[in-house]
C-alpha cells in the first residue's frame, strides 16, 4: 500500500480507512473510533447534501503564463473561476444517488468512499493518484449555447459539474487535481498542466489550464464574464433555508403566473414586477433557475418614495418563488418596502407578500446599516424556505463577515400621511416557515411567528451578546420590547427582547426578555439563563447548567446551527414529540437515533458492540 500517497493517507480516520492498528482497548461509549475485535463501528452521515444544477460562477481572472512550448505539457492561459456567484467560499459535497440495482451477482455491494453524501475529499481528486478518483465527483461534459435555452445542460449528477460550449474543446483529456486556491492571485506552487483542473472542495474554487487563446476565447465572454456553466453540491443539516429542493406548485384560480428563466430569455425579475399597483388579482412571479437576479426598487414602475424609503405599491397578493429543484437568488440594490395602493381599501386586510425558496440578499453599494426588508405596511409577510441573508459567513482568510439585519418594520408602518395611518386596519404578521433571517427589527402593532427557523444575530453559546439581539424594537432595541411571538421550533442566535411570547420547541441562545411576561406559555424550550425575563413555563431546559453547543454558527457552514456534541440530553430530546429543540427539530433525530440503537441491539451478534459514530 502506497503509504505515501496523499489520496490514501486522506483516508485515514475515516470509515473508509485500509490501515492497519493495534487494539484499542480503551472505553467505547464516547462516540468515537476504537479499533477492537468486539467493536463494529456504525458511521453516520447526518448532514443533507443539495444539488444545484446549472449555475454561472464568477470568474476572477485570466493569467497569460506565458509557460507553454512545444512538448513542455504547461498551460499557457489559466481561468481563476469561484463557484459561488455571490463570491463566499463553499464547501463541496459528493452527491450519491444509489441505484436501483446495486447488487452484483445478487450480492449488495459494500459503500465505497466515493458513494456517501459527504465533504469531497481533496487528495480523491488526484488524478494520477492510485488511489485518486476524480471520475466519482467532477465531470466536464459540453452543451449547445446556440440553442434557447441552451441544451446538453442536464448530462450529469457528479459532486461538481462542468458545462462547457461546445467547440474545440470538445474531447479534450481533462485531469484533475487538488490545490488550497486560497491565496491563488500570488500563484501556485505545482504549474498547472494543459488541459488540467485544480479544484479547491474546501472553498469552491477552481483553476483551468488551456493551451490558447482560442480555448480561452471559447470559456471567456465578454468583459471577462464566463461563458460557460457549473452545478455543484453543498452540504446542510436539513432543509431551512433556501434550498433546491422538490416542491409541489400550483398556481390557484384567478391568479396570474409570471415566468423568470434566465436560461431561456425572456422577461427578468426586475420586468415581471413592474406597476404591481395595477395588477387586478393575485400574482405569482415564479423563477426556474438557480441564478442571480438582481432586483433594484428604486427603479420599479409604481413604487414610491415615502419616508425616506422606497416601496413596492400593492393592490393584491404578490409571491416570488422558486420552481421545484431551483434556488434563485434576488440580490437587492437597495431595501425593499412594502405598502398597499390605498390603506382604507378592503383588500388591505388579506393583502400578502409571500417569498418562497429564495435566497434574498444585498448587492454592491447596498447600504450596510439597513435591513433587506425595511417596511412591512401589509396584512402578511411570508417566508416559507426562505434565507433573508443574514451575512455571517466565514471569509477566506477564517474571519467571520459581519451579520446584517434582515427585516425592520417600526412603528407607524412607513406611512408620511396621517390620514393613510388611520385608515390602515390591519397587524402585519411577519411568518417565517423552514427559512434563516439575519436580525429582526420590529415595533408594536406587528406580530412575528417563527415556525422550523433560525434567527441570526451572530452570537452563540459562551459568546458575549454585545449588544447583538435576535429580536428587539427599531427605535430602542435595549429598552423597548418589540412584537409578540410565536415560536415553534425555532433557534435564536441572539438576545431576543419582545412584548410576549407563547409556544415550543425554541433554543433561545442568550438572553430572552418577554414585557408581559403575565401571558403566554413556553414549553420545552431552553434557556440561557443569563437574566431571563420568563413568561410562565413548563418542561424546560435551563442554562448554564444544561450545556448547549453547536458544530457552527456561520451561516454557510455546512452544520450551520447542528446541535453538537456534548449538547445537553434534555434539548437533544426533550423539545416537541419527544425529540430535539430548536429549528431542526422536525428532523426527528432523537427518534432515528433511539430506532437504530434497538436495532442495533436486537440483531448484532453475540459479543459483538456497536458504536455508532457520527462523522457530519
Amino acid at each position: 500500500m502506497p503509504v505515501r500517497d496523499p489520496a490514501m493517507l486522506s483516508l485515514i480516520g475515516t470509515a473508509f480507512d485500509p490501515f492497519a492498528y493495534t487494539p484499542d482497548v480503551k472505553r467505547a461509549d464516547d462516540g468515537a473510533v476504537h479499533v477492537n475485535l468486539p467493536n463494529l463501528a456504525i458511521h453516520l452521515w447526518r448532514l443533507a447534501a443539495y444539488r444545484l444544477p446549472v449555475t454561472r460562477p464568477l470568474l476572477k481572472g485570466v493569467t497569460d503564463t506565458g509557460a507553454a512550448a512545444p512538448g513542455n505539457g504547461l498551460a499557457r492561459f489559466v481561468l481563476r473561476v469561484d463557484l459561488d456567484p455571490l463570491d463566499r467560499p463553499v464547501q463541496l459535497f459528493n452527491l450519491w444517488r444509489r441505484p436501483v440495482t446495486a447488487a452484483i451477482d445478487g450480492v449488495d455491494r459494500l459503500t465505497s468512499p466515493d458513494e456517501v453524501n459527504a465533504p469531497i475529499l481533496p487528495a480523491r481528486l488526484e488524478s494520477g493518484s492510485e488511489a485518486g478518483n476524480p471520475a466519482a465527483y467532477v465531470s466536464v461534459d459540453a452543451f449547445d449555447a446556440a440553442a434557447v435555452p441552451p441544451t446538453g445542460l442536464d448530462l450529469g449528477e457528479a459532486g461538481l459539474q462542468l458545462y462547457f460550449p461546445a467547440s474545440i474543446l470538445d474531447g479534450a483529456g481533462w485531469r484533475f487535481r487538488s490545490d488550497n486556491l486560497c491565496a491563488w492571485e500570488n500563484g501556485i506552487q505545482r504549474p498547472l498542466a494543459l488541459h488540467e483542473i485544480s479544484i479547491d472542495p474546501h472553498l469552491g474554487r477552481l483553476l483551468i489550464g488551456l493551451a490558447s487563446a482560442a480555448e480561452r476565447n471559447v470559456l471567456v465572454g465578454v468583459v471577462g464574464a464566463p461563458a460557460f456553466f457549473t452545478g455543484y453540491s453543498y452540504g446542510a443539516v436539513g432543509p431551512v433555508g433556501a434550498h433546491p429542493v422538490s416542491r409541489q406548485q400550483d398556481v390557484p384560480p384567478g391568479t396570474a403566473l409570471r415566468v423568470v428563466d434566465s436560461l431561456a430569455g425572456g422577461p427578468t425579475l426586475q420586468g415581471q414586477l413592474q406597476n404591481l399597483h395595477l395588477e387586478t388579482g393575485p400574482l405569482i412571479v415564479e423563477i426556474r433557475d438557480s441564478m442571480v437576479h438582481d432586483l433594484n426598487p428604486e427603479t420599479l414602475a409604481g413604487a414610491i418614495a415615502e419616508g425616506g424609503r422606497i416601496s413596492l405599491r400593492l393592490a393584491h397578493p404578490v409571491t416570488i418563488r422558486a420552481a421545484s429543484g431551483a434556488r434563485p437568488v434576488i440580490r437587492l440594490a437597495r431595501p425593499l418596502g412594502l405598502r398597499p395602493v390605498d390603506p382604507a381599501a378592503p383588500q388591505v386586510r388579506t393583502l400578502a407578500f409571500r417569498l418562497e425558496g429564495v435566497f434574498v440578499t444585498r448587492a454592491a453599494g447596498f447600504p450596510p446599516d439597513r435591513a433587506l426588508i425595511e417596511r412591512l405596511a401589509l396584512a402578511r409577510f411570508d417566508c416559507e424556505g426562505t434565507t433573508l441573508d443574514p451575512v455571517g459567513h466565514t471569509q477566506r482568510d477564517g474571519s467571520r463577515a459581519p451579520v446584517r439585519a434582515s427585516i425592520e418594520a417600526a412603528e407607524g408602518f412607513g406611512f408620511a400621511d396621517p390620514a393613510d395611518l388611520q385608515a390602515f386596519d390591519a397587524v402585519p404578521e411577519i411568518v417565517l416557515v423552514r427559512s434563516v433571517c439575519g436580525p429582526i427589527r420590529a415595533d408594536q402593532g406587528h406580530w412575528l411567528v417563527v415556525e422550523d427557523s433560525i434567527v441570526d444575530a451572530g452570537v452563540g453559546p459562551g459568546d458575549p451578546p454585545a449588544g447583538a439581539r435576535a429580536i428587539a424594537s427599531v427605535a430602542n432595541p435595549a429598552q423597548v420590547a418589540g412584537p409578540p411571538l410565536s415560536v415553534s421550533g425555532a433557534t435564536f442566535l441572539g438576545a431576543v427582547h419582545v412584548r410576549e411570547a407563547r409556544g415550543s420547541g425554541a433554543v433561545f441562545s442568550h438572553r430572552l426578555t418577554v414585557w408581559n411576561h403575565q401571558v403566554g406559555c413556553l414549553k420545552q424550550c431552553y434557556f440561557s439563563g443569563q437574566g431571563d425575563r420568563l413568561p410562565p413555563h413548563r418542561a424546560c431546559v435551563l442554562g448554564p447548567a444544561a450545556k448547549l453547543a453547536f458544530t457552527s454558527i456561520r451561516h454557510g457552514h455546512p452544520a450551520y446551527c447542528q446541535l453538537a456534541r456534548g449538547t445537553d440530553g434534555g434539548i437533544l430530546s426533550k423539545g416537541p414529540n419527544d425529540d430535539a429543540m430548536g429549528a431542526f427539530g422536525f428532523l426527528l433525530e432523537a427518534h432515528k437515533q433511539t430506532n437504530l440503537a434497538i436495532r442495533l441491539r436486537e440483531f448484532m451478534p453475540v459479543g459483538v458492540r456497536a458504536l455508532v459514530v457520527k462523522l457530519t
